[in-house]
């Protein structure tokens, strides 16, 4: 990860990214597209057709019947100014929507399993004319295309997000940026979307003004269910490698080029991060029990994060791949303030 004054600058690129978005190919009479049109017109012109997850997807007309599948979809729907054209939210049980929380809270909803096994039946009985969704586990999207229901994954959980970029150039921030960009595309809602961008921006941007200029200390992001159970790791395809560079760290496992994996112990240790962010599922831990777990494990007592007690623990769906996520690096700056 670069130095923070780096990383400011990259995100302001990322700005200009967002607002010359090339994901979505407005093809009207075209049934699909591989280059974007260089001056796409008017909101309303369909056909439209989105590459989302390395698939062409067309969209023919103007959704109105929106099944949103998890918070992180529907806060980005919501964010871009669609949340009247969603029919249906399926809500993930504990997921933090932020400030989308009170309209969502009005809306239909339908059950998410655990797993996120929603099955093509369930799906279709809603009667969705497009699903904005984390994922598809027990359908795909072209047994849904078959039935006429057009889907999008959001970028951020597509199986090749990142795939073919050094983790240096990846940003899980700025794909949440292209996707509110597209749903207001999509939506005619472009206006709306772009002034919800520039908002999280200024506020990614008020956290890192924070810190730049300080010098890029090592740290490291591991989800934590247990004392005895394996660390989990974050590299530099994560959204929480992103927001340890925003808060002035060098993710001690960045060159990694995956979101999530396991490491050996000894390759932390060798490390030596000077903090750690301990992510942790809410349902089954807490805060105070997320960073219990890091002490009482004897063989990283000699980890300056855990010897000087420098933990920031968060829920992990505060490093989820919507705008949650900025809600998260808010409060993991807030975290490190008081560590100071």
């Amino acid at each position: 990860m670069p130095h923070p004054s780096r990383a400011l600058v990259r995100r302001h690129a990322h700005r200009v990214s967002a607002a010359l978005l090339a994901t979505v190919v407005l093809a009207a009479g075209a049934a699909c597209g591989t280059e974007p049109d260089p001056d796409p017109g008017g909101a309303g012109e369909y056909p439209m057709t989105v590459t989302n997850c390395g698939r062409d997807v067309v969209i023919e007309q103007p959704p109105e019947r929106i099944l949103a599948l998890g918070g992180e979809a529907a806060a980005m729907l919501w964010a871009a100014g669609g949340v009247d054209r969603i029919s249906t939210f399926g809500p993930v049980d504990g997921e933090p929507l932020g400030a989308a929380a009170d309209d969502l809270a009005d809306l239909p909803t339908i059950d998410v399993p655990g797993s996120g096994e929603i099955s093509r039946e369930s799906i279709i009985g809603e009667q969705p004319d497009l699903v904005v969704t984390f994922g598809l586990n027990a359908t795909s999207p072209e047994e849904l295309a078959d039935a006429g229901i057009p889907s999008l994954i959001i970028s951020g959980r597509c199986d090749d997000a990142g795939a073919g970029q050094d983790a240096a150039d990846y940003s899980a921030l700025a794909a949440v940026y292209d996707d509110i960009t597209t749903y207001g595309q999509l939506l005619g809602t472009e206006e709306q979307a772009q002034t919800a961008i520039e908002e999280l921006q200024a506020r990614v941007d008020a956290v890192a003004a924070q810190v730049e200029g300080d010098s890029a200390r090592p740290g490291a992001a591991l989800f934590v269910s247990g004392a005895d159970s394996a660390l989990g790791a974050y590299g530099g395809l994560s959204m929480v490698h992103e927001q340890l560079g925003i808060l002035g760290f060098q993710n001690v496992f960045g060159d990694t080029a995956q979101r999530y994996f396991e490491p050996s112990v000894e390759a932390l240790i060798d490390a030596q991060p000077e903090v750690i962010i301990a992510l942790y599922q809410a349902s089954d831990n807490s805060a105070e029990t997320a960073e219990a777990a890091l002490a009482d494990r004897g063989e990283l007592e000699d980890i300056p994060a855990v010897a000087d007690d420098r933990v920031l623990a968060i829920d992990f769906f505060y490093t989820g791949n919507s705008i949650i996520a900025v809600d998260g690096l808010e409060q993991l700056a807030e975290q490190l303030r008081s560590l100071t």
